[in-house]
């Protein structure tokens, strides 16, 4: 049993607790899923940053085979932690607050994979499989825009690339799928209906070549404006006022936009 105990502490780390809180307390998810599971399969999971180091270390080192084998070590710690697949490794199994580390983790492991994978065609398989992995654990999270950035870097400057295609649409995917409207958020809160009239707006801009490009933009500079918004406060203020006649001009650019259904 220790090393379902000694998951617990790791939990109890990761989400802030210690030992001055009750008893009785409700145990975590990750908690709970470890007292179901075999000592074995904890055990794993607990070795699970020491995989993708190796892994890491490996990949600096030139040695392709030996990093894919701890990369792939990994995976099956954390799908065997879950009763799962490593193909079933998903973002639905984690808390996107508490897990945000574990998820940016899993996004880099996967980046990391499409270099080993995106050097022949008789591969181009595995890259999709875990470039599509990479988008999923990027949108909507924390640091998208990180990995966005670091997708876009990669696209230009390799742009004869040979999946350059599939980079390109899985930079274009991530600001389809993506929910995120940083300004709007930061000034109204997710569920205003501020927000959610931009966020269509930016659904109806994807739809053609100029709005690509406006909404590439928007998600490149949006996070550092409100970054810097929340240490002067006063911009905060004035970011409010100026989103008022924006909306006004979303009205007019909709109708504009709607006359055309191409790019």
């Amino acid at each position: 049993m220790a090393d379902t105990q000694n998951l617990k502490n790791s939990a109890q780390a990761e989400t802030k607790e210690n030992s001055e809180q009750p008893e009785g307390r409700e145990l975590s998810r990750i908690e709970k899923i470890a007292e179901s599971n075999n000592q074995e399969i904890n055990k794993a999971y607990l070795q699970r940053i020491t995989f993708v180091k190796r892994g890491r270390d490996a990949l600096v080192r030139g040695d392709n085979a030996v990093a894919l084998f701890n990369y792939l070590q990994y995976f099956k710690a954390i799908a065997n932690f879950f009763n799962k697949s490593p193909e079933e490794i998903s973002p639905d199994l984690f808390d996107r607050e508490k897990d945000v580390s574990e998820c940016l983790m899993l996004s880099q492991v996967y980046w990391d994979l499409l270099h080993i994978f995106d050097r022949s065609e008789k591969t181009k398989e595995e890259l999709l499989k875990y470039l599509g992995q990479f988008v999923a654990f990027s949108v909507d999270f924390k640091y998208q825009v990180v990995n966005s950035e670091i997708l876009r870097k990669q696209i230009k400057k390799y742009p004869h690339h040979p999946f350059i295609r599939e980079y390109q649409k899985a930079y274009e995917q991530m600001y389809v799928v993506s929910k995120k409207c940083y300004i709007a958020t930061y000034c109204y809160g997710e569920n205003h209906w501020v927000t959610q009239e931009l966020r269509r707006f930016k659904f109806m801009l994807l739809k053609h070549r100029v709005g690509h490009f406006l909404v590439n933009y928007y998600y490149r500079y949006s996070p550092y404006v409100v970054s810097f918004s929340i240490k002067h406060q006063y911009l905060g203020r004035c970011l409010k006022a100026l989103i008022s006649p924006i909306i006004k001009m979303t009205s007019i650019l909709s109708l504009f936009f709607s006359k055309y259904d191409g790019p």
